[in-house]
């Protein structure tokens, strides 16, 4: 360890060591009185105006005109809806970086940062799909991956109560617990899978949410985003009234509920405003994809006024790491950040005490942001006694700021050592700047998160990180939304190297052209987990399609060769192999290798 790090950590320690004394024991009390209660942030008013309608019988929000799209409508009334909270409470530009000179025109499309596959929903799922679209679009260039939009609706395997649809903040619970996200099962190479497609293929570690905009043309949030980080989420009410199908344009001119989420991957400041069916006050418009096939407006996009009276841009997916990043995630929140607590101060602690399922040792925390340019002070305790999350040994602490709202994951400086069966705890103090409710919570919600349930002794409260108190005392079933993480067990990964080359073939006067895929696992006797390989193949910048799936038997001397007999014309090729275990999980991939016909 080198010496600066190890003062700042001696220095964490030893304020907490003294705040133990301080607190009059070794672990400090365990307070449940009423004086240490927490208090919950208002909710969302368009959140309860959703809920009260459910509650009345009535649709989620009121009906809409379907216009030329009927096929797509009838689910986008009920698709995207507003989430019980959010950071519309952070209004301004937070971070002067994104105060530049942007292009009048930016399409990711033009880029290579789109997924070339426009997909088309099958229910409810708008939502998903634009939070695809964003992850996918993040992991472009360099990565091409074709991620699954609908299983969360498919298999109602998010685990909320709301009876249609779904917002972003459930999308970043269920991928911050390692529900996804996983490959479309639309693509042929799920046809080698084992049952449905389980395989998650990568771990989202962030989430950042934008600031609201503060008018029309408070843009440059939105914009720098897109180029930084890819396609970000957004939510706006689609109506057929408001959509001019000649210009593929869209301007809401009234405030009403949101209906349906999209991704935006663009912006046109010349885009005239006399393009709309009703004319907006000024030009400008921004680029979103739909979820409703390449049929639908300029190859699945269409363009909507920076004016529109409804348009929310939410948030940016813009991390996805691979699954062998960590080993075992610690958690009590699988519904994510349902409501922030506080006590009325701009600071407030929480901490999770986990007991350790096996001796990996720890090396990161998650947690979520609730305002803008938030510092943190994590501190863990292992070795932990039954008296509250300070009854143990300090063993680690990091300190840092966020600049957006979101959710995020820590790296602590140096592992922290764990034997199966102990208990830890994570203890987190966070500091807003403005919003006077800082510790994410999951708590259940009638109609949305009633299945939330909690354990005592799981969660802890406290005002100064003195006195502490059970959350469950004031808020039954009720969760801290703090995560830990472990590191990766150490498993040999396959090592594959990929050759490709073009053989033409003439015969009977009539030349044919195919590819030649070999390919070797130099490891194969170290990783008994590879069960099955697949080949690939993309065409110029398309989506790589699936041709072969080679077992584990097949091989000889750890190598194949593949005769790839459907080579288009003309173009580039790019090919790979990717490893598989027995259950459809990736456990390695080869170089991409591209040729020219």
């Amino acid at each position: 360890m080198k010496k600066g790090i190890f003062l700042d950590l001696m220095v964490s320690v030893t304020v907490l060591f003294f705040l133990t004394v301080l607190s009059g024991g070794a672990a400090g009390p365990v307070n449940s009185s009423d004086d240490n209660a927490p208090r919950l942030a208002p909710l969302n008013p368009k959140f309860l105006k959703y809920m009260e309608r459910i509650k009345n019988g009535l649709p989620p929000t009121p009906p809409v005109s379907p216009g030329q799209y009927t096929q797509y409508t009838q689910y986008t009334v009920n698709g995207a809806s507003p989430p019980p909270t959010d950071v519309s409470h952070v209004r301004r530009v937070i971070d002067e970086r994104v105060n530049r000179d942007y292009p009048p025109y930016y399409d990711l499309r033009n880029e290579n940062r789109m997924n070339p596959l426009i997909k088309t929903q099958q229910g409810y799922s708008c939502w998903m799909h634009a939070v695809m679209n964003s992850l996918e679009s993040y992991l472009m260039p360099h990565e091409v991956r074709n991620f699954d939009a609908e299983y969360l609706d498919k298999y109602w395997n998010h685990g909320f109560s709301q009876p249609l649809g779904g917002d972003y903040r459930q999308a970043t619970a269920c991928l911050a617990r390692w529900d996804g996200p996983m490959e479309d099962p639309a693509e042929p190479y799920n046809l080698w899978r084992v049952g449905k497609n389980e395989s998650i293929q990568k771990h989202v570690q962030q989430v950042m949410y934008l600031p609201k905009r503060t008018g029309p043309l408070d843009n440059n949030t939105v914009k720098w985003f897109i180029m930084t980080y890819g396609a970000v989420y957004t939510s706006l009410r689609f109506d057929g009234i408001y959509h001019h199908y000649p210009t593929n344009s869209y301007y809401c001119d009234k405030e009403e509920a949101i209906n349906h989420g999209f991704a935006i991957l663009g912006w046109d400041d010349t885009f005239h405003r006399s393009n709309f069916s009703r004319t907006p006050p000024g030009d400008g418009a921004f680029i979103g994809r739909m979820a409703w096939g390449s049929n639908f407006g300029d190859r699945g996009c269409f363009y909507v006024s920076y004016y529109d009276k409804v348009l929310d841009v939410k948030a940016s997916f813009n991390n996805a790491e691979n699954v062998d990043n960590y080993g075992t995630v610690y958690q009590y929140d699988p519904l994510g950040a349902i409501v922030p607590i506080g006590r009325g101060g701009n600071t407030y602690w929480g901490a999770n005490v986990f007991t350790a399922v096996n001796d990996l040792p720890l090396e990161a925390v998650s947690f979520y942001a609730t305002d803008a340019n938030v510092t943190y002070d994590i501190y863990i305790y292992n070795n932990l006694g039954l008296n509250g999350p300070l009854d143990g040994t300090p063993a680690a602490s990091k300190t840092g700021e966020l600049i957006y709202p979101g959710y995020y994951t820590v790296k602590l400086d140096a592992p922290v050592p764990l034997s199966g069966g102990e208990r830890f705890a994570v203890i987190i103090r966070l500091t807003n700047p403005n919003y006077r409710f800082p510790l994410a919570i999951e708590k259940p919600l009638e109609n949305y998160s009633h299945k939330a349930s909690a354990n005592p002794g799981e969660s802890f409260i406290s005002q100064d990180g003195l006195e502490w108190a059970d959350l469950t005392d004031s808020q039954p079933d009720s969760n801290v939304c703090i995560k830990a993480f472990s590191a990766a067990p150490l498993i040999p990964k396959p090592v594959i190297s990929c050759r490709v080359r073009l053989e033409t073939q003439t015969m009977w006067l009539i030349s044919r052209t195919f590819g030649v895929v070999s390919f070797t696992v130099e490891n194969l006797h170290d990783v008994p987990e590879l069960y099955y390989l697949i080949i690939y193949r993309r065409v110029n910048n398309g989506a790589f399609d699936s041709l072969a799936s080679v077992g584990r038997a097949e091989l000889r001397d750890g190598s194949h060769t593949f005769i790839d007999r459907r080579v288009p014309e003309s173009g580039e090729y790019s090919y790979h192999v990717t490893a598989y275990d027995a259950v459809g999980f990736i456990i390695g991939r080869s170089p991409v290798q591209r040729v020219n016909e």
